[in-house]
């Protein structure tokens, strides 16, 4: 009887693995976006925050060079971070839905026997 139910909640699984990978692949490319766009904004602020403060002109322009140095090479990151992402997102998602269902059976086996 429990091999029979394994068996299933491991069939149901991978019915719906695929979905599952797109799921997860494209929640971590949403918080990527954001993560990126929240640096974005906190460089800008840094910089108009500590500009009236600034001695020279060359100072300012050092700033901006290094304002945009910073988050040209970050974005650049982050958008390779999302393209190895979705190139290999099987291989990246499974093992941990995989890790997932595995501790959800735990966790419910041993709810299962607590209760008898």
């Amino acid at each position: 009887m429990a091999g029979s139910v394994k068996s299933r909640a491991e069939g149901s699984a991978t019915g719906s693995m695929g979905s599952r990978i797109d799921a997860m692949a494209s929640r971590d490319k949403m918080i990527a976006v954001g993560f990126t766009v929240a640096m974005w904004v906190v460089l800008l602020f840094t910089y108009f925050a500590v500009r009236p403060s600034v001695p020279s002109s060359a100072v300012s322009v050092a700033l901006i060079l290094s304002l945009v140095v910073l988050g040209v090479f970050n974005t650049a990151s982050m958008v390779a971070m999302i393209r190895s992402y979705s190139k290999d997102k099987d291989f990246i998602y499974r093992e941990d839905i995989l890790n997932l269902d595995r501790n959800r059976r735990q966790r419910e086996g041993h709810r299962a026997e607590r209760g008898r």
